[in-house]
């Protein structure tokens, strides 16, 4: 909803979210309709529902990961995210110290040569820049 009400306040962009889960995905589109319209909810997975999604020729600007806290699911989702991005975007990884396997994510993505900075904000979200 914060994401939400600055696209809104800058009268400029849209929110793309993906909900896998039928019952949050209408509390979510409940929520969200109250702040803008400027959004598209999709029911569905990320991997699975980005093409039909995002238009030819639209990039990512800024993208906030937040699934499954593991390894094996955040990097092809950080992967996709990178291959849709703009260049200089944003991607907000969350809950980069769930667990040993997030830590060592973070570590991973952290040092990955595709961003020209990586900061951690207090302990749990990590910010990556891409080149």
């Amino acid at each position: 909803m914060y994401f939400l009400a600055g696209i809104q306040a800058n009268n400029e962009g849209k929110l793309l979210t993906f909900e896998p889960n039928s019952v949050w995905a209408k509390l979510a589109q409940k929520n969200l309709s109250q702040i803008s319209n400027r959004f598209d909810l999709t029911v569905g997975t990320f991997e699975k529902k980005i093409d039909s999604v995002l238009q030819q020729g639209e990039t990512i600007d800024m993208a906030f990961i937040d699934a499954i806290h593991t390894k094996e699911f955040v990097i092809p989702q950080l992967d996709i995210v990178v291959a849709r991005s703009s260049k200089k975007a944003i991607i907000i990884l969350d809950d980069i110290n769930f667990s040993d396997n997030m830590k060592e994510c973070w570590n991973y993505v952290s040092a990955d040569r595709r961003f020209s900075s990586s900061v951690t904000l207090g302990d749990r979200v990590g910010i990556l820049e891409l080149k």
